[in-house]
């Protein structure tokens, strides 16, 4: 049996050969909070009239980012992958000694009613900045992911009947629960600036996209599963459509105000968790910024909860960042990260950028928070 925890992990990076804005090794620096302040390539992913925010002399970016993120409270990724390595053991019939039956024992009492909670992905995007129309086009891929194992009492009386007799990891009747969706879009941002009033400035943006959405649901015992059936067409369901994001944004001085609407057309898929749907939902999110030459602020929050596929409950995002550093060479984030609803754990942030001559990009960032709550990203990219 392999170590399908780590492995699932592993799994969700390499289906989500591109991914969300929270995997985006600049945004995930300040917690996503770039709603209002953002550029015209990363900032447009999340507010798509933030394509228009460029400046003069502008002409094009292309960035790649790659990203992950685990939640364990109970530590079961590290439990489950000591129990997977005793059982790899027993792959093969052989004699269970007591040492072995009782280490088995003690790691079906510490996952037992545990849960771990999973996401990775990343984007490509290119943008060419436009007075007339500006443009940024993307690919990106969102995995999100809960494992929950089931012990079954059944075993205990397994592993002491079977001590000192040939055993096989598979007699085991305890299962490994996966749960979770996979959303790929693909899409472009549209925008231009506009003077309505006497002062600031409107950007008006419109992102139609292709969505494909996957739910995958795979239930196998401890001593047989196999992290490589999860993406087995019996273990999935998929639907593609079309939908549309939208976003405005006003700037007067140094202030920012953003609102973007997601998803205007939603959808339902099904899946093979019974009694269960991924729901691909309207969202409004808010946004406030400040910007100086040195210092960027931002915050956003979403005003309403989203039923999240791989969770049982919903969430409610609220978010703050700052940049500090000039707009090229480097750069240091900092953000928080709140869920309004408690399903999630409050975590934060910490990234660093550096584009010599501002022409070249890397981006790191890292997450942290508590119930053993940890996270990564990075950026590469070209600009001129």
């Amino acid at each position: 049996m392999k170590n399908t925890l780590v492995a699932l992990l592993m799994t969700s990076l390499s289906v989500g050969a591109y991914a969300a804005g929270e995997h985006n090794g600049r945004t995930s620096g300040r917690a996503g909070s770039a709603y209002s302040t953002g550029d015209f390539i990363d900032g447009a992913l999340l507010n798509p009239s933030l394509a228009a925010n460029f400046l003069e002399g502008d002409n094009f970016a292309l960035n790649i980012n790659l990203g992950a993120l685990a939640a364990d409270p109970s530590e079961l990724i590290d439990n489950g992958s000591d129990l997977n390595d005793l059982l790899d053991q027993y792959d093969y019939p052989s004699e269970l000694n007591s040492t072995d039956a009782n280490d088995i024992r003690e790691y079906l009492d510490q996952i037992e009613g545990t849960q771990a909670y999973l996401s990775g992905g990343g984007s490509l995007a290119l943008a060419f900045p436009n007075p007339t129309l500006a443009a940024t086009i993307f690919m990106r891929s969102d995995v999100k992911a809960s494992v929950l194992p089931t012990v079954d009492a059944n075993d205990y009386n397994t592993l002491s009947a079977q001590t000192g007799q040939t055993f096989h990891s598979s007699e085991l009747d305890s299962e490994v629960a996966v749960r979770g969706s996979m959303v790929t879009e693909v899409g472009i941002a549209l925008a231009q600036t506009y003077n309505f009033t006497e002062t600031g400035e409107w950007l008006i943006g419109v992102t139609p996209k292709q969505v494909e959405a996957e739910t995958f649901f795979y239930v196998d015992k401890l001593g047989t599963f196999d992290e490589d059936n999860i993406e087995e067409d019996e273990q999935t369901v998929s639907k593609t459509f079309f939908s549309v994001d939208t976003g405005v944004t006003y700037i007067k001085g140094n202030a920012r105000y953003a609102m973007t609407i997601n998803n205007l057309i939603e959808q339902d898929i099904d899946s093979l968790s019974p009694g269960e749907q991924l729901s691909i939902e309207r969202q409004v999110v808010v946004a406030a910024g400040y910007r100086l030459p040195w210092v960027d602020l931002d915050g956003a929050v979403e005003l309403s909860g989203t039923k999240q596929f791989a969770l049982a409950d919903d969430t409610q995002i609220a978010r703050l960042g700052a940049v500090f550093g000039p707009h090229n060479w480097a750069r240091l984030r900092l953000g928080y990260k709140t869920d309004l609803q408690d399903t999630l754990d409050d975590t934060y942030s910490l990234g660093l950028g550096l584009a010599p001559f501002d022409t070249v990009n890397l981006d790191l960032s890292v997450t942290s928070g508590s119930n053993n709550t940890y996270g990564a990203s990075m950026q590469v990219g070209i600009r001129f």
